[in-house]
C-alpha cells in the first residue's frame, strides 16, 4: 500500500513556489555521509521510559506522541533573536535540565515510573486538568508551553478511543497492524488528533507526522522485536516538523522564496494549512526521499525516516543560525 504522505505531497513539491531544493547541495551532503559511512543512531532510550513490559511501553509511547507537538513559546512570534534557553519550558530530572521534546519524554517517563496503577488509559480518560499539570510538576515556564488545555483534552480523547476500540489494550491495537506499517499507520490516523492533513489547491495533502513517528518509536523502543517488529520500514516517510527545515536550510538544501525567508527570519507566524506551510512540509518529505535515493546510489542504505532521525539529531548539535518557522499547530 502506498503511503499517502509520500504520494500526495509529490505534486506540492514539484509545483512549490515558496520552497525549492538545491540538488547540488543535497548531493554534496549525500557524498559526505557516504564518505563517512554514516550510521543511523539507535533510538534514544535514555530519554524515555525503560521497561520490559511491552504494553506499558506502548501506553507510554501513545501518550508521548499524542502530546508531541509545538514546544516553542507564543512570545517568540515577531521577536527574532530574543528567545533564550532559560525562557523555554524545561524540567529537571536527576540533576539535569531538559527542554522541548525531551522535557515531555522525561516528564512522562517520571510519571510512569512513579505512578503504577494510574498510568493507564482508564485513568487518563478522566484525568482532571490539575492532575494533568501535576505530570509536569517541577518544570519551569510551563505556562509558555502552548496548547496546555488542548493537550489535556487530547489525552482524554485518545484514552477514550483506546478504551472504546481496544478495551484500553495498546497491544491489541498494534497487533492489528500485523507487523506492517502500511496497515498500522492508518489505524493510528483514526486516533483523535492524529489525522494530520491539509487542503492545497483543492486537494487533500497528507503528512501524518505523529502517526508515523509513533510507529517509528514503537519499532525503536522495542528493538524491532515482538509486538514492535515491522517488516516494511521503507513505508515511512520523514516526519515534517519545524526543526528539520532549519538543518536543511543550514546545509543549503532548502531555498526559500524572498517573502517566505523574510517571514521566517523575522519570526512572523505562518498559518497552519497556508500555502507556504504546506509547501515547507512537502519539501521536508521530498528532501528526505531524494537524499535517501542518492545515498542508495552510493551504497549506503538509509531509509527516509532515518534521514529524518539524522537531521533531527543534527539540529541538537549544529550551531544553526537560522530560526525555525513558527506555525501554531497540534500536528508538529
Amino acid at each position: 500500500m502506498s503511503n499517502p504522505a509520500r504520494t500526495t505531497t509529490l505534486s506540492v513539491f514539484k509545483n512549490s513556489s515558496s520552497v525549492k531544493i538545491n540538488h547540488k547541495a543535497l548531493q554534496e551532503l549525500a557524498r559526505l555521509w557516504a564518505m563517512k559511512k554514516t550510521i543511523v543512531p539507535a533510538w534514544q532510550k535514555e530519554y524515555h521510559l525503560q521497561t520490559n513490559n511491552s504494553r506499558q511501553m506502548l501506553d507510554y509511547l501513545i501518550v508521548l506522541d499524542s502530546l508531541n507537538f509545538c514546544f516553542w513559546p507564543e512570545s517568540q512570534i515577531g521577536r527574532p533573536n530574543v528567545l533564550k534557553a532559560k525562557d523555554k519550558w524545561s524540567v529537571v530530572y536527576k540533576g539535569k535540565v531538559y527542554s522541548g521534546y525531551y522535557a515531555l519524554s522525561i516528564s512522562l517517563k517520571r510519571f510512569f515510573e512513579k505512578n503504577s496503577g494510574r498510568d493507564n488509559f482508564s485513568c487518563f480518560a478522566k484525568i482532571s486538568f490539575p492532575e494533568f499539570l501535576e505530570i509536569f510538576k517541577g518544570s519551569s515556564h510551563l505556562k509558555s508551553l502552548q496548547f496546555l488545555c488542548r493537550r489535556w483534552f487530547i489525552l482524554r480523547l485518545v484514552s477514550r478511543h483506546l478504551l472504546q476500540r481496544y478495551g484500553g489494550n495498546s497491544e491489541s491495537l498494534v497487533r492489528q497492524g500485523d507487523k506492517s506499517f502500511s496497515k498500522l499507520i492508518p489505524l493510528f490516523v483514526k486516533i483523535p488528533s492524529f489525522d494530520d492533513f491539509a487542503e492545497y489547491k483543492g486537494k487533500r495533502i497528507f503528512f501524518l507526522k505523529r502517526a508515523q513517528i509513533l510507529g517509528c518509536d514503537i519499532m525503536g523502543a522495542l528493538n524491532n522485536r515482538g509486538v514492535g517488529n515491522f517488516l516494511d520500514p521503507e513505508y515511512l516517510t520523514a516526519f515534517p516538523d519545524y526543526k528539520l527545515p532549519q538543518v536543511l536550510w543550514h546545509y543549503g538544501i532548502f531555498e526559500y522564496s524572498r517573502d517566505l525567508e523574510a517571514k521566517i527570519l523575522n519570526q512572523k507566524e505562518i498559518a497552519a494549512g497556508s500555502k507556504e506551510e504546506v509547501e515547507i512540509r512537502a519539501a521536508i518529505i521530498w528532501a528526505a526521499e531524494l537524499l535517501s535515493a542518492e545515498l542508495k546510489k552510493m551504497g549506503l542504505r538509509i531509509h527516509p525516516f532515518q534521514v529524518d532521525f539524522l537531521f533531527w539529531n543534527l539540529s541538537k548539535k549544529l550551531d544553526i543560525t537560522f530560526p525555525h518557522h513558527l506555525t501554531k499547530t497540534e500536528y508538529y
